[in-house]
């Protein structure tokens, strides 16, 4: 009996095993085909149209992760790492703002879940980017892929993030060609 139960331990540890690794591949899988999916520079804030502006020289990057077909994972790192998760409510949501702040593109529209954040003092110069993203973050409503006509860098992606009184734009060097 006690030899039957040993068996039945190891049958079950390499069952999870073999779970979990189909599990991964199946979200490597997932992730790999998300075309939103990446880390990016903030590049322009705007808040009702006005320009927030960031420090020069400025590293304040955004990292958007899915994590199945329904959700993602957005943080964004300052000085402080502000996250939020992201449910995905239609993916097929075309740019129809009528800004000078990036245009066309196809979209998704997304509903915000409350913004997390850790609580480090953060520099001066950063202070306003934290506080805009504090407070906007959790009215985002949609996330648009640009076309890539107007970036900075070769070979790039681009997404506009639209909420309610917000809009941001960033840049990710594309490494397929």
């Amino acid at each position: 009996m006690l030899q039957r139960t040993a068996t039945s331990s190891a049958q079950r540890a390499r069952l999870i095993l073999f779970a979990a690794a189909a599990m991964v591949g199946l979200l490597a899988s997932v992730s790999a085909a998300n075309e939103y999916e990446g880390t990016y520079k903030i590049m322009d804030m705007f808040k009702d149209g006005i320009r927030v502006s960031l420090p020069e020289r400025s590293a304040v990057a955004l990292s958007l992760q899915q994590f199945d077909e329904q959700s993602y994972s957005l943080s964004i790192k300052a000085a402080n790492r502000l996250s939020a998760h992201l449910v995905v409510v239609d993916t097929n949501a075309a740019d129809s703002t009528n800004t000078n702040h990036g245009s066309g593109g196809e979209g998704i529209l997304v509903k915000a879940g409350p913004v997390r954040s850790t609580r480090m003092m953060a520099p001066p110069e950063l202070q306003p980017v934290e506080r805009f993203f504090a407070q906007e973050l959790e009215t985002l409503q949609r996330i648009v892929l640009l076309d890539g006509d107007s970036c900075t860098m070769d070979n790039c992606k681009r997404l506009k993030l639209i909420g309610t009184h917000m809009e941001v734009l960033c840049e990710q060097e594309n490494t397929v060609a």
